[in-house]
């Protein structure tokens, strides 16, 4: 018999919340991953339940390498009905990585809901681009999709905790609800 949901956190900021919310104690008894192209982040982080995808120099690297590891994600998903990701667009690996569960995810009949973080204003017209694109692709393979729109200017020098501290209290609701 399959699990509700598990919990997937993809990337730098999918892992900033994974980290608040394990720290927390809210994991304890939560199925869950983490997914990135970081080897340090991957190995910093306290479980074992995390997939290295390799290195990502573009979205299309991303979504690559989760066919790459496709036979892995597959084990993972055929325990559960549900999955929620969640990680930052903009940059490459979970913008790519995001979408490439979704569509896997989707063709074996899991339920996708999928929360993301916009860029920081300061990011520029690239990132807001293949955040666009991203959102674009996502509404094909999920079943809901909440988007956390950062509208802070935020700075290069802000504390990414201060700004993950934030959004991760928005996502409360959401994501942990049983």
């Amino acid at each position: 018999m399959k699990e509700e949901t598990a919990l997937i956190f993809i990337g730098g900021a999918g892992i900033n919340v994974a980290k608040s919310k394990y720290s927390a104690s809210l994991l304890e008894k939560r199925p869950f991953w983490v997914i990135d192209s970081d080897r340090e982040r991957i190995d910093a982080f306290p479980s074992d339940n995390s997939l290295y995808l390799g290195e990502v120099h573009s979205v299309q690297d991303a979504i690559d390498n989760i066919i790459r590891v496709e036979n892995k994600l597959k084990e993972i998903l055929s325990h559960f009905k549900q999955i929620k990701v969640i990680g930052g667009l903009g940059g490459l690996t979970a913008t790519g990585a995001i979408v490439g569960l979704a569509k896997l995810a989707h063709s074996l009949d899991v339920s996708v809901t999928v929360m993301v973080f916009t860029p920081f204003l300061f990011e520029g017209k690239r990132c807001e681009s293949i955040t666009a694109q991203a959102i674009n692709d996502l509404r094909q393979y999920v079943d809901k999709l909440v988007i956390l729109k950062n509208k802070a200017k935020g700075s290069p020098n802000m504390k990414l905790s201060d700004f993950f501290g934030q959004q991760t209290q928005k996502l409360i609701g959401e994501l942990f609800i049983d």
